[in-house]
């Protein structure tokens, strides 16, 4: 932010992990918020374990030591999205917000920072019931099911096989609102022969159940790594 201090944090293996110091950009604290150490093979925290202290821009206290009543910016600390009660360092009772660019609201009910219930609105009247904010894309029934998929689809390329060649094919595609896969792209040098059924074997997936936000189907972007062994 053109110089000015905006972020202060720690990561533990790529993933936020610690306190995390956030601030407006006339320099005063907007938040500390707590991460726990993540969990090996966890792919991100996506809410702090703790909300410690957060404030307005003027310096007013609004959360001081986890307890206190919330207010939370968008990413240009400008604009309020996300309101509620902290007890105890953890969301607590009603809280409201806005997501999407104010194309949905949304209120959850929760108890000792444990989400019991979520109902969000889109900007055309359509209700969405939800548990958790953020929900991954799925292969349908489970991805046990997807490789079990993969192990009957798979053809080893001829070439391949011949000389002995082997490798795990990384892919990164997005699962769609209506669960089609799209944009299909290898990350990694590999074999083209191995890279190319990976991504044929993939493009004739059946659906996914989509990722999803605040209820509401999203698309996802999503990383697989299909492997090849003799």
């Amino acid at each position: 932010r053109k110089g000015k201090k905006f972020k202060l944090a720690n990561f533990s293996h790529g993933i936020l992990s610690g306190n995390e110091y956030t601030y407006f950009s006339n320099g005063n604290l907007y938040s500390i918020v707590f991460y726990k150490e993540p969990v090996k093979g966890a792919v991100g925290n996506e809410e702090p374990s703790q909300i410690v202290q957060v404030n307005d821009s003027t310096g007013k206290e609004l959360v001081i030591n986890g307890n206190g009543v919330a207010a939370f910016f968008d990413d240009s600390l400008k604009v309020v999205t996300d309101w509620g009660t902290v007890k105890d360092g953890l969301k607590d009772g009603k809280w409201e917000g806005t997501s999407s660019g104010g194309k949905l609201t949304y209120t959850e009910h929760y108890t000792n920072g444990k989400m019991i219930s979520g109902e969000s609105i889109d900007d055309v009247g359509t209700k969405y019931q939800y548990t958790k904010r953020f929900e991954n894309p799925e292969f349908k029934g489970s991805m046990d099911r997807f490789y079990s998929y993969l192990k009957r689809k798979v053809i080893y390329p001829a070439s391949c096989a011949k000389a002995g060649i082997t490798g795990k094919v990384m892919l990164r595609f997005v699962v769609e609102r209506d669960g089609t896969i799209s944009d299909i792209v290898v990350t990694n040098m590999v074999h083209p022969d191995l890279a190319k059924e990976a991504v044929r074997v993939m493009r004739e997936s059946p659906k996914w159940s989509p990722g999803k936000w605040n209820g509401k189907p999203a698309r996802v972007s999503f990383n697989l790594p299909v492997s090849f062994n003799l």
